[in-house]
């Protein structure tokens, strides 16, 4: 038995079979002990050998007296665990294990399971022209997602190999921010991976409406669309595909950001072909007015609505507060909603809104101006046990007495941004009594009137759950600030104390 370590375990092996009365027992016994004695002189000198060289100075090497000096090395981690870490890393990472040694290579470079699911986002750097040809070739049918966002040198001709190879298992696919890939090039690769994809990010690319009915043509299982800054297309861009066939889509989530060519017509016709959506985000979209509520109602299964940016001042002789009581009477299984930057929002439209959405778990309704303390009292009351993220940063008709309602009523609160706001005191974290408050996250950001011992007392009170907290250009010296560090040393603070 040339090889030792082999012929050790076989021998373990033996004597856990073969009784001590067996004539072969004392054989395998001393075998185990020679190689047991052999394996201990081996590392003591390995030892010895590794403290010479570290006295020596690492110059020693290259003596005359470390001439003799063999240091063996062995791999430390079998195949199989090298595999089990590899799957934790992103596709950085593994390139720079690659890149490291010749048998992590072959272990990475062997193992198609390490490229099911390869993000490329933000890795310029690391991003050649054989890259995706590696991946696709690595992968081939095994790939699920494929992450290319901000990565504006990719090109048509870099898309080849998925064509080549048929990487048409792919579920996710992302091509966010790039503007070289054509549309007949987004075209071509549809054909190919759309079979199973169910998430399509094509976020600031040249899709136009041609591309929007291929997707639907080769798309069949589409769940999540994102056609957010795609300047390209038009407001008709969905009725070549409601012409061509007339049937419902399993779509579930549409992203339309920034797109002054949605209007009410588009979403209309986004009821027809998609009614089980769940997901609707229209921020920024300027042209779209009140009236499109009433086709934003049809989606009965809404959970994730985003009008956050659209003034919806036209039709001036329609009351806003009407239109929202017939979408949230129809939509009552929202749980995320966000009206950032709306002006016309007031206290009639959250009394509605909590009448109906009891569900809600996040609200953003920042930079609202005719939000007052009366909402913060109904969406408390009403949200108590679900609310868990709330955003009133730049609410300039907010007070500490609105807070404390929040404060002191919802039991599961974890993040909230009340930045921005002047009229929020020290005298907010002096009053409110809630020892079940699990807030993970805080932002008090410009709250010029919050000094460091309201923060402290917060923080005192919140410490089990509190996570992180933000405080820029608070009213908080450099000393307080540096006592809040050494007594607090477990949480995370962004603290920036003059304003550039």
């Amino acid at each position: 038995m040339n090889n030792k370590k082999s012929s050790y375990q076989i021998c373990i092996i033996a004597l856990k079979k073969v009784p001590s009365s067996d004539k072969y027992y004392n054989l395998f016994k001393k075998q185990i002990d020679e190689y047991k004695s052999k394996r201990k002189s081996e590392n003591v000198l390995f030892k010895n050998n590794t403290k010479r060289i570290k006295s020596n100075g690492v110059n020693s090497l290259n003596s005359t007296n470390s001439t003799n000096v063999i240091i063996k090395t062995r791999p430390i981690l079998p195949y199989e665990v090298l595999a089990k870490v590899y799957r934790q890393l992103s596709y950085k990472d593994l390139y720079n294990c690659m890149i490291t040694c010749k048998r992590w290579y072959e272990c990475i470079i062997n193992n198609k399971s390490l490229w099911r699911d390869i993000c490329l986002s933000n890795c310029r750097h690391f991003y050649t022209l054989n890259t995706i040809q590696l991946i696709a070739k690595r992968s081939q049918n095994m790939l699920r997602t494929l992450d290319l966002s901000n990565c504006p040198e990719i090109s048509d001709n870099a898309l080849r190999p998925l064509l080549l190879y048929r990487c048409n298992g792919i579920e996710t696919f992302r091509l966010s921010f790039n503007t070289r890939v054509t549309y007949n090039g987004i075209i071509k690769l549809l054909k190919i991976i759309g079979l199973n994809l169910t998430s399509l990010s094509l976020q600031k690319t040249q899709v136009n409406d041609r591309v929007i009915e291929h997707i639907f043509m080769n798309c069949p299982k589409l769940e999540y669309l994102d056609l957010s800054d795609c300047i390209n297309i038009s407001s008709d861009c969905f009725m070549s595909v409601y012409n061509r066939n007339k049937k419902i889509y399993p779509m579930k989530g549409l992203r339309f950001q920034n797109l002054s060519t949605i209007i009410n017509k588009t979403i209309g016709t986004c009821t027809e072909l998609f009614p089980l959506l769940e997901i609707l985000d229209l921020n920024n979209c300027g042209n779209i007015t009140k009236s499109v509520l009433l086709a934003v109602g049809s989606f009965t299964e809404l959970k994730e609505l985003n009008l956050s940016g659209t003034s919806m001042n036209i039709p001036v002789h329609i009351s806003l507060e009407d239109h929202f009581l017939y979408l949230f009477e129809k939509c009552q299984k929202i749980e995320n909603i966000s009206f950032i930057r709306f002006p016309i929002l007031t206290d009639v439209c959250i009394d509605i809104m909590c009448g109906f959405c009891s569900n809600l778990r996040k609200i953003n309704i920042s930079h609202s101006v005719n939000i007052t303390d009366r909402s913060l009292d109904l969406l408390s009351n009403a949200l108590k046990y679900t609310l868990s993220s709330i955003n009133i940063s730049s609410c300039p008709q907010i007070t500490n007495e609105g807070l404390l309602f929040v404060f002191n009523r919802c039991e599961k609160l974890e993040e909230i941004d009340i930045s921005n706001n002047s009229n929020i005191t020290d005298y907010l974290f002096r009053l409110y009594d809630n020892p079940k408050l699990p807030i993970i996250n805080i932002n008090v950001s410009n709250c010029e009137s919050i000094t460091g011992n309201g923060i402290i007392l917060f923080i005192e009170k919140v410490l089990d759950t509190l996570n992180f907290i933000r405080i820029d250009y608070c009213r908080i010296s450099n000393s307080t600030l540096n006592f809040i560090y050494r007594r607090f040393p477990n949480i995370k603070f962004s603290a920036k104390l003059e304003k550039l």
